[in-house]
């Protein structure tokens, strides 16, 4: 089971294009993908996120919806950056 988990990691890191958002401030993320958020609040160690729910589309699965989270550290000067990118598939996608 390790391996397989080992071997689905790094072929997601291998063959993977992504977009990353880091680094970027909480208005410019609301900027591109809109104010109509899936959930939105405050961690448990208290960062700030914003939760949207997508829809995306595979041969074998069809339609389906995901849920893409931003994580955002607050500065000094009170801006939020950014800091993690998250990516829920539903459990179908996972499997496949």
């Amino acid at each position: 089971m390790k391996k397989t988990i080992t071997l689905a990691l790094i072929l997601f890191l291998v063959f993977q294009t992504v977009y990353a958002q880091l680094g970027r401030t909480r208005t410019e993320i609301i900027g591109d993908y809109g104010n109509t958020f899936y959930k939105t609040g405050t961690s448990k160690v208290g960062e700030p996120y914003i939760l949207y729910q997508k829809q995306d589309s595979t041969i074998t699965s069809g339609i389906f919806n995901e849920i893409v989270g931003f994580y955002f550290k607050q500065e000094t000067d009170g801006t939020n950056y950014c800091n993690e990118e998250v990516i829920m598939d539903p459990l179908s996608e996972l499997n496949y």
